[in-house]
């Protein structure tokens, strides 16, 4: 199963994604073309430490088909919500997804408890999570 794009938006000048994943939680990112000052760089240089986004950011690459099959070649900034306290949207799970996935995943649940009862990421808390990284980013690049 492939992600869903959920949401594509433009913020700072900066492409911004949200993908609902198959075993029911959210990734956002944020993507920067080649003229910009962070293109190519890795999420794992010291100076993205002080990016305050949920749970740090997770994900820096650059193709152009993922996460949203672009022409114009953009790195992308990713983090995910599948860290503690983050919990399974069960609910767009069933809506997207086959009956037999959804099945998967809530059996999966029952036995391993991942994330069990905590609070699902919205989509909109992740375009809003999108938007803040968007600003830093610019931000970083100006520095």
């Amino acid at each position: 199963m492939r992600p869903i794009i959920e949401s594509l938006f433009y913020h700072d000048n900066l492409k911004c994604c949200v993908l609902f994943q198959p075993f029911g939680f959210r990734c956002g990112y944020v993507g920067v073309p080649e003229d910009h000052h962070l293109y190519g760089e890795s999420y794992q240089n010291e100076k993205y430490y002080s990016i305050d986004i949920h749970g740090g950011i997770t994900f820096s690459g650059g193709t152009n088909r993922y996460p949203t099959n672009q022409i114009t070649p953009l790195w992308w900034f990713g983090f995910d919500c599948h860290h503690l306290h983050d919990g399974i949207d069960f609910y767009t799970l069933k809506e997207v997804f086959p009956q037999n996935h959804y099945e998967r995943v809530l059996d999966l649940e029952s036995r391993f408890g991942m994330l069990q009862g905590e609070a699902a990421r919205s989509k909109e808390y992740v375009e809003e999570a999108c938007r803040h990284l968007a600003e830093q980013l610019n931000k970083l690049a100006n520095e």
